[in-house]
């Protein structure tokens, strides 16, 4: 979540300079011996509001942009993962729920394609650093450590994915990204809660 926010910070602060970079038109001398004239107080003001709007219309479709990157590669990253627990977990409750976790994520996947694809983003084809960071390290490991380690990992990335559709179903402007969030959102919340009590009982048998 942090990381999107900090995207749509970014790209906010950067769109103000970028409207200063366009020249200013020359303003035109008076004619010799006519009296300048106070200019009209609507003009400046009608010009900082088309500004403006501009300016938070930028803003705004950048937001979502960068939210639906955030939702694509956490569905690669998740699916990645899951592909991984679903091959090297010995618990069975773990692979099953490692399953489900590569199912879900190609479904959000396949969800996502068509908005991915209306905001310009290309989807991803490699692993967060953070999750190719946890995915060397997993595929070392083997037998109990890796079933609690894989099932951490899988907690605090479904927790993520909440908080996002959760952002996302209330604060997008898109309504199309905001309608699927909306959807998407108790199927992840469910997603999570599972992935806490497995979490828990995994600790709890150590």
């Amino acid at each position: 979540m942090k990381r999107i926010l900090i995207v749509a910070s970014c790209v906010s602060a950067l769109a103000a300079p970028a409207f200063a970079q366009y020249p200013k038109s020359p303003r035109p001398a008076p004619p010799s011996g006519s009296t300048t004239g106070s200019p009209s107080p609507e003009t400046p003001t009608k010009a900082k509001a088309a500004a403006s709007a501009t300016e938070g219309s930028l803003h705004r479709m950048t937001a979502d942009k960068a939210l639906m990157t955030a939702f694509a590669q956490s569905g690669y990253d998740g699916a990645t993962m899951g592909r991984l627990g679903a091959e090297k977990a010995s618990n069975a409750d773990v692979k099953r729920f490692a399953q489900e976790m590569v199912d879900s994520r190609k479904q959000m996947n396949e969800d996502v394609k068509p908005m991915l694809k209306a905001q310009s983003v290309e989807p991803p084809t490699a692993l967060a650093a953070r999750h190719q960071a946890s995915y060397d390290s997993m595929s070392k490991m083997s037998g109990a450590d890796f079933d609690r380690a894989f099932v951490i990992e899988m907690a605090s990335s479904c927790s993520n994915d909440v908080m996002m559709l959760q952002r996302a179903s209330t604060m997008s402007r898109d309504e199309e990204v905001k309608a699927w969030a909306t959807k998407a959102l108790p199927g992840a919340q469910a997603q999570e809660q599972a992935a806490k009590d497995l979490m828990q009982k995994l600790i709890a048998a150590k």
